[in-house]
């Protein structure tokens, strides 16, 4: 038995079918704990919520999405708190928030720990008929630890591990027994990075990495053997980024970030059905959802009803730029705008980011808000306050 959750809408779970590939078509991938995948750090969040790549400038990026850029082949340390609401525009209820810091324990090795938490606030349960079950309350989180290496050419490799709850704050709907959803998942990712001296006052910088993220376990919230459970959000990213920097006069450096990051969820598309004369659910076109984490690994390029074409509006592009004032790794100020780019018949969220971010002496404070018009998501906003330090100098330095 299927129930939908209206309060959580940000899945943009469309289940309307068509019989002819067209403008019109709609078919959205679901995925249980979508959470996992919305960005809550203000910095990532105002850089098109790119994280897969970053400038060395940045040592906490691999918390978020790719864990290989942790460690840069120095020692720093620090942590940040976040916190964005969550469709401030329709209810003052849910938020996200985030919790995390890392170390590093020498040049080349870095661990890191993350808590992220999505409050659900006031949830309304419906049927299949859309009739009203009951409001709940509800929360997801989950635990991660990260570790990372870096080598002395450029390259770093990292791994993380997610512990997973999902709880509505239900026992029973309609008769059948509901309990928290628990799940694990791990992360993996690669980075390599070179800078260029290319004049006294000119370093270019470039960065490529990839990451798969949330590979785990199905999610059950029922005790039934014959319910399959639910896939995680398994997304696999590439990304590519220029970092010029121009040293100043007087220590201060000018820093211009260009990013472009690509990704797609790792989940069976959903495939078109139809009743045989016998009145039971049939494919029609696609191919059959219900397989294992490893297999939607591979069967996710080939799986979409409408074939390479579908396969290619599945995937989403995001694009960002940074300017960043800096005055001896002290002191800086920043300004940051993104797009995120979906197909309309994968959700259509297409929309612009933009933040700001300043730093005195380690002491670290961003702002990212969206704008999308005519959307639950305009105007969401979210804040992060943070400290890192190189640990060799006391100094404070970034």
């Amino acid at each position: 038995m299927k129930y939908s959750l209206l309060g959580f809408i940000l899945t943009l779970h469309i289940s309307m079918f068509s019989q002819s590939w067209d403008n019109t078509y709609t078919n959205v991938i679901t995925t249980a704990v979508p959470f996992m995948n919305m960005s809550t750090n203000a910095r990532l969040g105002g850089f098109g919520e790119i994280g897969t790549v970053s400038s060395p400038f940045y040592q906490d990026a691999g918390i978020y999405q790719n864990p290989a850029l942790l460690s840069k082949n120095a020692r720093y340390a620090g942590g940040n708190l976040s916190y964005s609401p969550f469709l401030p525009k329709i209810s003052d209820n849910p938020y996200l928030s985030e919790l995390n810091g890392f170390y590093s324990i020498n040049s080349s090795n870095t661990i890191a720990y993350n808590f992220k938490l999505f409050n659900l606030g006031d949830v309304l349960f419906t049927d299949e008929n859309g009739t009203s079950i009951g409001h709940f309350k509800g929360i997801e989180y989950f635990h991660q630890f990260t570790y990372t290496h870096s080598f002395k050419n450029g390259i770093s490799i990292g791994g993380g591990f997610k512990y997973i709850r999902s709880d509505f704050g239900i026992e029973q709907i309609a008769g059948v027994k509901v309990k928290p959803g628990n799940a694990i998942a791990f992360d993996i990712g690669f980075n390599y990075g070179k800078g260029f001296e290319l004049a006294k006052f000119f370093i270019f910088n470039f960065n490529v990495g990839a990451n798969i993220n949330n590979f785990g376990s199905k999610i059950k919230y029922v005790d039934d053997k014959d319910e399959k459970g639910d896939f995680l959000p398994t997304t696999l990213r590439f990304g590519i980024l220029i970092n010029p920097e121009f040293k100043l006069p007087k220590g201060f450096t000018i820093g211009i970030d260009l990013a472009y990051q690509t990704e797609k969820l790792l989940v069976p598309t959903p495939p078109i059905y139809t009743e045989d004369s016998d009145g039971n659910r049939v494919i029609e076109k696609g191919m059959d959802p219900d397989i294992s984490p490893f297999r939607a690994l591979y069967q996710s390029f080939y799986d979409a009803p409408y074939g390479f074409e579908e396969e290619l509006n599945e995937i989403i592009h995001k694009f960002a730029a940074e300017l960043r004032i800096d005055y001896q790794r002290k002191v800086y100020i920043a300004g940051r705008i993104g797009k995120f780019i979906e197909h309309e018949t994968k959700g259509g969220r297409n929309y612009l980011t933009w933040g700001a971010g300043i730093g005195v002496y380690g002491f670290i404070l961003d702002y990212k808000k969206i704008k999308f018009d005519n959307s639950f998501i305009d105007d969401t906003w979210a804040l992060t306050f943070g400290f890192r330090t190189t640990i060799s100098n006391p100094a404070f330095r970034f």
